[in-house]
């Protein structure tokens, strides 16, 4: 069981700016945060925990990229489950699964659900010389609308325009190790093309394209 009780000052940002196209002059007061999180695990193989928060005078940047306080509190639940296990002394399979709500959508935005999932196999071979690794992970989040982005003030604001998410990312990856040399292989968003296209986590900042990824570590010794 882990408690926080946290009184975070607004930072300079948040309180004051002037530039060309932004103008601001705030008197926040501190953010408060009261939070509960409540862990689980079952020979290290199931992990689950309960979160919950209540935060008062939450700051937040609107629409139009400035920033607001609001007085009243908003509460923030989250539960997560997670399995890890080996089959056969071979077969491995991990999965993950994250609810989280808010009475706050107004002001904060999350994804209601959130999966990721991975399996492969690992084992030995040419006589226990080569230990190799092949799988594959997804990973996906169910659609919300996501945050804008201002580079004038580098800040994250609200918009409610275009939502993202319900994206399938995929991983395919080879990982192996011939002493003493290390070496993978990594594809990354495997599946760009074939299931759209809407896999940004921040509106108009897309995850990355698809990508293919290799590196060898080599030790060497006197």
């Amino acid at each position: 069981l882990n408690l926080l009780i946290e009184n975070r000052q607004p930072n300079l940002l948040q309180q004051t700016w002037y530039s060309n196209h932004f103008n601001w002059n705030n008197n926040f007061s501190a953010v408060k945060t009261s939070a509960a999180q409540l862990n689980y695990s079952l020979k290290q193989t199931i992990y689950s925990s309960v979160n919950y928060a209540n935060i008062s005078n939450l700051i937040y940047f609107d629409n139009i990229a400035i920033p607001r306080q609001i007085l009243t509190p908003i509460n923030v639940f989250s539960t997560k489950v997670e399995f890890k296990t080996v089959c056969f002394k071979h077969l491995g399979l991990s999965a993950h699964y994250t609810f989280q709500t808010t009475d706050g959508n107004n002001y904060l935005y999350l994804p209601n659900h959130y999966l990721r999932a991975k399996l492969f196999y690992e084992g030995f071979l040419a006589h226990k010389n080569l230990w190799m690794q092949i799988g594959a992970q997804v990973q996906t989040f169910s659609s919300f609308y996501s945050y804008d982005y201002m580079p004038v003030t580098q800040v994250f604001y609200l918009q409610d325009q275009k939502q993202t998410g319900q994206y399938w990312f995929t991983e395919i990856f080879l990982n192996a190790r011939i002493r003493p040399v290390n070496f993978f292989i990594r594809v990354e968003n495997a599946l760009q093309g074939f299931l759209g296209k809407n896999y940004a986590l921040v509106n108009g900042y897309y995850q990355p394209d698809r990508a293919f990824r290799f590196g060898v570590t080599w030790q060497f010794f006197d």
